[in-house]
């Protein structure tokens, strides 16, 4: 039992004297820090970008993924506990393959959304589970119509055109606001955004990001950009 909260911490269906449940508040202050997780929807299409951390012992960037790929169309994004950023995107690709065995089309869109979300709230329901200790973005592309969500631990979904979530995210939220007023294509801006990450969490060279995006350019998720961004971004 926690000295600290008096047990208020000891499941999820538990509230605090002033109201909090407490596993949802360590699974915010975990998320925040995280390296950074960008979802934007672009002019045209959408553009996932992610942090990677460069390992300075053995001198190369993590393996540690956080952007998946479910097909083609869809995309899923996440920042978090490893072990449930693993579970969920599994449970993603099975609902996914099950859905075009029955219907012989792929999961898209507010179908996709309600499958993950739904999973993501029952672990807020019962004593017995924990929350997801994780957040999730996800990018669809369905019939040109592009759709990105953002999965909160506590199973509420947003539907945006932005979403920055990890360490420095509101200062970066406030730049990328700023850039994103013009809604240009999505090359034009993955430099700038890559650019100011560097400066806002004062990355080195060896660092990188993972960058995936789908437009008229690049007709799959399935295709990530080069983690060498000033040789990628000119082709």
């Amino acid at each position: 039992m926690s000295t600290i909260h008096s047990g208020f911490d000891l499941n999820v269906t538990i509230f605090s004297p002033e109201g909090k449940i407490y596993q949802l508040f360590y699974v915010n202050a975990l998320i925040n820090k995280n390296l950074l997780l960008i979802g934007m929807k672009c002019k045209d299409g959408i553009l996932m970008i992610a942090q990677k951390v460069y390992d300075q012992i053995e001198k190369k960037n993590s393996k540690t993924r956080k952007i998946f790929t479910v097909d083609r169309f869809n995309l899923v994004g996440s920042i978090g506990n490893v072990g449930d950023i693993n579970r969920l995107v599994l449970r993603a690709r099975f609902d996914n393959l099950r859905f075009k065995e029955i219907y012989s089309e792929n999961l898209s869109g507010k179908v996709f959304l309600a499958r993950l979300r739904e999973l993501v709230h029952l672990h807020t329901v019962y004593w017995h589970l924990r929350p997801f200790g994780c957040i999730l973005l996800i990018g669809s592309v369905y019939h040109s119509d592009f759709k990105l969500f953002s999965i909160f631990p506590n199973g509420e979904s947003v539907d945006c055109k932005l979403s920055i979530h990890g360490k420095n995210s509101f200062f970066l939220k406030n730049f990328v606001e700023d850039l994103t007023s013009g809604y240009k294509t999505c090359k034009n801006y993955i430099k700038k955004i890559c650019r100011k990450i560097r400066i806002f969490n004062s990355l080195k060279e060896g660092d990188c990001f993972e960058i995936f995006f789908y437009s008229r350019e690049n007709l799959s998720f399935e295709k990530p950009i080069s983690c060498n961004l000033e040789l990628e971004i000119e082709r």
